[in-house]
């Protein structure tokens, strides 16, 4: 993936498909800095993140427990973007496998003739450095270089490489496709099966344990406009950390423990029927 001042690294593969087919809670920890006070107590809690009309700033709320969320779009950087764009489909996700979770954004307008922004607009990606955003740039005629009038916004790993990649959708235009090659190594992949619970374990949490620290991710339903991304959850881990167990909490309520997890490919758990299983 890119980084400011640097090429991207995602490619169009597909742009000629057709475009027939079809706030945010992201699927983990996605402000990995907290304030001292209160990082002890409320690390690993899910943020809210949403993408809003014009004139609108696009929103973060940090998590701070209890029901308690803190808007802090400033701080991270997010009111930097200001108020122009539209905001439809969202994803917050380790397109990186850094560790952390960056976030896309398909925009573009709804009316024929906007009174201060374009109809066609760029996509966002914003580059997490630590629970702050940067919006990253890319080359010229690149995808995100382009303007489009955006809408559904899905992510899987397509090719099956261990990286997540996009598939956006636009009116009157067909959809892209966005293959995503980074080159980092270290990954982890987990596919729950649910079977005293939801089959798609829709709520399930998922901590991952390493010798680096914990990283944690949650399955939701839906999540961005008019798009359902695969519900796989995906992990970029950082140079040399080491995996040293996996904690599923089941949407059910049952706990179950996997010590030293396989990196660098998709795991598939079915959820325990009995305890002794877990």
């Amino acid at each position: 993936m890119p980084t400011p001042g640097k090429p991207a690294r995602h490619r169009e593969i597909a742009a000629e498909l057709p475009s027939t087919r079809p706030a945010l809670l992201p699927p983990g920890d996605l402000l990995t800095s907290r304030p001292p006070d209160a990082a002890a107590q409320t690390s690993h809690l899910p943020d809210i993140w949403v993408a809003n009309y014009e004139d609108e700033m696009f929103a973060l709320y940090r998590n701070d427990g209890d029901a308690f969320f803190l808007h802090v779009s400033q701080p991270a950087g997010v009111t930097a973007l200001g108020q122009l764009f539209v905001g439809f489909g969202t994803a917050c996700m380790d397109f990186e496998r850094d560790g952390d979770e960056d976030i896309v954004v398909a925009n573009g307008h709804v009316i024929k003739y906007p009174r201060a922004a374009s109809r066609r607009q760029r996509a966002l990606y914003l580059e997490n450095h630590q629970g702050q955003f940067h919006r990253a740039t890319f080359p010229p005629e690149s995808y995100f270089d382009r303007h489009h009038e955006g809408r559904g916004l899905a992510v899987a790993d397509l090719d099956n490489d261990g990286d997540l990649d996009l598939a956006i959708s636009h009116l009157n235009d067909p959809i892209a496709l966005l293959r995503n090659e980074c080159q980092e190594e270290s990954w982890l992949g987990v596919q729950l099966i649910g079977v005293c619970s939801n089959r798609g374990s829709i709520g399930a949490r998922l901590t991952l344990q390493t010798d680096k620290g914990i990283l944690m991710r949650q399955i939701k339903g839906g999540g961005s406009h008019l798009s359902t991304s695969d519900p796989s959850v995906f992990w970029g881990l950082a140079e040399g950390a080491h995996v040293e167990n996996l904690t599923i909490h089941w949407p059910g309520g049952k706990t179950q423990v996997i010590v030293s997890p396989e990196t660098r490919h998709v795991l598939t758990v079915v959820e325990p029927v009995n305890d002794e299983d877990a």
